[in-house]
C-alpha cells in the first residue's frame, strides 16, 4: 500500500472510534433520561385564591322603620313562645 492510503485508513479507524464513542455516550445520556422521565413528578402546591367580600357601606344598609321593627319583635316572640 502506499503511505496516502494508509493514512486514510488510519483516519478512517480513528473517527470510526470517535462515533462509536459518541454513540455509546448518546445511548448512556438516553438511559438517564428514560430514568428521570419514570420518577414521580413534584406537584405544585396551588393555594386556592383569596376571595374578598365586597365591601359594606353602612349608610347603603337600610334600617327598618319602627313597624317594620314591631313586627319582627313579634315574629321572633310568636316564634319562641311555640318552642
Amino acid at each position: 500500500m502506499d503511505p496516502n492510503q494508509t493514512k486514510i485508513i488510519e483516519l478512517l479507524r480513528e473517527v470510526h472510534l470517535i462515533a462509536f464513542k459518541e454513540i455509546e455516550r448518546l445511548n448512556l445520556r438516553i438511559a438517564e433520561l428514560e430514568i428521570q422521565g419514570r420518577q414521580p413528578i413534584e406537584k405544585p402546591v396551588i393555594t386556592p385564591p383569596i376571595i374578598k367580600p365586597p365591601a359594606v357601606n353602612p349608610a347603603a344598609v337600610n334600617q327598618p322603620s319602627a313597624p317594620e321593627q314591631s313586627i319582627m319583635a313579634g315574629a321572633v316572640c310568636f316564634f319562641f313562645a311555640r318552642a
